[in-house]
């Protein structure tokens, strides 16, 4: 038995992390061209520095935690009551285990920065828009921007925990071992999107016990707190998350615009891009997790909308009850959501190009000007990654997911549009832009490209397609009996 542990390590961000400090600051004093609006901003020390809260990393931890246990591992059980604390109706009682605030110990340097780049907090700015599930395009008053610790920071991370068993210790590690860099290793803001992918590596362990407490008190050692030289192997814990590799095959260009790299004009015959594509801060283009998130939401609450619609729903009222249905998937205010996805980035160097584009006056049919000269904004450009394919990750988190098979079906009905090439990302869908089909790649790397194909594999292995979209209309028919009968 240890009186106590102390684990000190670092938490490397693999991904830009957006954990909110509820303060919004006006974007035009961040950004000179910008328009009007305004940014969320991370958390703060009194440095102005950003730093990772406690809260937020003890929350993961107990989350983690208590996802494992409900998976078979009883042991991992101990940490939801005895080590997190609870709050029942029996009474209080506070937890075995704190954890520090995670303090920054060095950011990223690169040559080139984003217009938004702050010196002092050493922060950027991201952008999001809302789509319109209906109509596909971004709805209004939906376009936002939010402040990020860019990838490659790393933090100081520290936690204690009090009356440790020997056999505990192990669980400890395991559960610090889950932050290993995948789109599940995430906190924050927009977590299963890709960002907040947290990678943890450990520095030092030290432990007090009843012994160098004596020790320390009779002056025969400077510290009650004695390195650990052997660290417990780390157990196998067991967990329920699927996870498969995506491609996307574009169809032609593919842009999904980041304002943040758009340079300002230096002169009214510039005509520099004004939409460019997205990238990394060392200038890798990338597909954001949180844009195709977006997207597969988009569309499945469309595919629900549709199917509620038949069944006698009226429109407005079919899409919000579709967006309900959603909420298991994608998340709400109150319940986090159960699939997660990374970037997707080139497979190979990727080649970018201008499209050029000629403002059209709607009244006349002629260019914006007519004869007195294009006006200003008449000739412009964008920068867009040329065809080429695209992969990333995807995780389901099992536990979270409806103990019906009717999501199945929705998932599936999704997935024929991808592999079908009826969907499409990014700006500039209506000139052909952002066209793609889906590759679904199996454990042996070999890949899905059609929907024939996928349902053969999914016969093999014993699963039934029809089936699930029969769970599916079924669920819908006895969902709108209910509305009614609660109506």
């Amino acid at each position: 038995m240890y009186e106590r542990v102390r684990i000190t390590g670092v938490l490397h961000l693999c991904s830009d992390l957006h954990v909110g400090s509820g303060d919004v600051e006006d974007i035009k004093q961040r950004v000179n061209d910008a328009e009007e609006g305004s940014y969320r901003r991370v958390t703060l020390d009194h440095e102005g520095k950003p730093f990772i809260p406690a809260s937020t990393l003890r929350g993961w931890l107990r989350a983690y935690a208590r996802s494992i246990g409900s998976a078979g591992n009883q042991q991992v059980k101990i940490f939801e009551v005895n080590g997190f604390g609870y709050s029942n109706d029996i009474g209080r009682k506070a937890g075995r285990i704190r954890v520090q605030d995670a303090p920054l110990r060095s950011s990223v340097s690169a040559a080139v920065y984003p217009k938004s780049w702050d010196e002092n907090s050493l922060t950027h700015l991201r952008h999001g828009i809302a789509l319109d599930s209906r109509t596909g395009v971004v709805e209004d008053h939906k376009l936002f921007h939010y402040e990020v610790i860019p990838a490659g920071s790393k933090f100081t991370f520290c936690i204690e925990m009090d009356k440790c068993a020997t056999e505990e210790l192990p669980l400890v590690f395991g559960l610090l071992a889950g932050w290993d860099g995948s789109q599940t290793a995430a906190i924050g803001g927009d977590s299963g999107t890709g960002q907040g992918r947290l990678q943890w590596k450990l520095e030092k362990v030290e432990t007090i016990t009843a012994k160098s407490i004596e020790t320390w008190l009779a002056g025969k050692h400077e510290s009650a707190w004695q390195v650990m030289t052997q660290i417990p192997a780390l157990p196998v814990l067991s967990t329920h998350f699927v996870s498969l590799r995506f491609g996307l095959d574009a169809l032609g260009g593919l842009l999904v615009n980041d304002p943040d790299w758009v340079q300002e004009k230096q002169h009214d015959d510039d005509h520099s891009p004004k939409q460019v594509y997205n990238r990394s801060l060392e200038g890798k283009a990338r597909v954001p997790g949180r844009s195709l998130r977006g997207l597969i939401r988009a569309r499945a609450q469309r595919i629900l909308a549709t199917l509620l619609h038949q069944k006698g729903v009226n429109a407005e009222t079919a899409n919000q009850q579709a967006n309900k249905l959603l909420e298991p998937f994608f998340g709400s205010e109150q319940k986090a959501g159960c699939l997660f996805l990374s970037d997707a980035l080139p497979v190979k160097q990727h080649i970018s190009s201008l499209r050029p584009s000629i403002a059209v006056d709607r009244f006349v049919g002629g260019v914006k000007g007519g004869s007195k000269g294009a006006d200003d904004g008449a000739l412009w450009a964008a920068e867009v990654i040329e065809q080429m394919e695209w992969q990333g990750d995807a995780r389901l988190d099992t536990a979270r997911l409806p103990a019906e098979n009717w999501w199945k079906g929705l998932l599936l009905f999704v997935v024929r549009d991808a592999l079908e090439g009826d969907l499409a990302i990014g700006s500039g869908k209506s000139k052909g832009l952002g066209q793609f089909r889906l590759k679904l790649y199996l454990p042996d790397g070999s890949p899905i490209a059609d929907w024939k194909t996928l349902l053969e594999y999914l016969k093999t292995n014993g699963h039934d397609a029809s089936a699930w979209v029969q769970s599916l209309r079924t669920y819908l028919s006895e969902y709108t009996q209910k509305k009614e009968k609660a109506a």
